[in-house]
């Protein structure tokens, strides 16, 4: 039988010059396209980074890979349960404190996933994100072929690609109401962890956090009135 993500990430991690050379171009990747500043992003605050945490995470050591290059993208259901198999080692993993737990994040690399199946990784974050979200973790999928759209600037549609297909799991954030407001499952799982930040018309946000106050109180309307 094969052993499970979880046994796999706590007792030995076989580590290939192939997987070596698929993290130095993820790293190169991420310093180049991740953290720079880049006018396309539009967050209506700075920085204009894709993601503000990635360069904290990993000066701190806390941004984790590992690669299944097993995996060639013919089963999606395959795909699945490796991504969910790593949720508790994710969590049991260091940093453990409150503050850093937005620092720490997990890149799932399917490195010999086919061309013709990189989509597969898509479907894969649209089954699985529900299960995902309740975990109090966040999902995201990236490769060549991905065309997911900025947040803050649908038009720009190039916002998820990367040069080795992956996944990326990472704490929920305050700021993931913005990814969450159109599911009721997903708003349901963010209001358990950060609901009490929107009492009073958001009055304990930091200015920057603001903007998300629509989001919310749109989303707890229109839930409100499923219930």
């Amino acid at each position: 039988m094969r052993d499970s993500p979880e046994k796999i990430l706590k007792t030995h991690t076989f580590v290939s010059s192939g997987d070596v050379r698929s993290a130095k171009r993820i790293l190169n990747w991420a310093r180049d396209h991740l953290i720079r500043e880049q006018e396309s992003v539009r967050r209506p605050y700075p920085p204009q980074t894709v993601c503000p945490y990635v360069e904290a995470s990993i000066k701190a050591n806390c941004l984790y890979m590992v690669f299944h290059n097993d995996v060639n993208g013919r089963d999606p259901a395959a795909v699945a349960d490796v991504i969910l198999g790593y949720v508790n080692p994710f969590k049991e993993a260091p940093p453990f404190a409150r503050h850093e737990q937005a620092l720490k994040a997990l890149l799932i690399v399917f490195p010999n996933v086919e061309e013709k199946y990189l989509t597969v990784l898509d479907e894969c974050h649209r089954t699985i994100k529900p299960k995902i979200v309740n975990f109090g973790l966040m999902i995201g999928q990236f490769h060549p072929r991905c065309r997911e759209r900025a947040v803050h600037n649908p038009e720009w549609d190039a916002i998820s690609q990367s040069p080795v297909p992956l996944v990326a799991i990472r704490h929920m954030t305050i700021h993931d109401i913005m990814f969450l407001h159109d599911s009721e499952e997903g708003f349901r799982a963010y209001e358990s962890k950060f609901g009490c930040r929107f009492a009073q018309r958001g009055e304990s946000l930091y200015p920057y956090q603001k903007h998300l106050i629509t989001y919310y109180e749109r989303a707890k309307s229109a839930y409100a009135r499923l219930e």
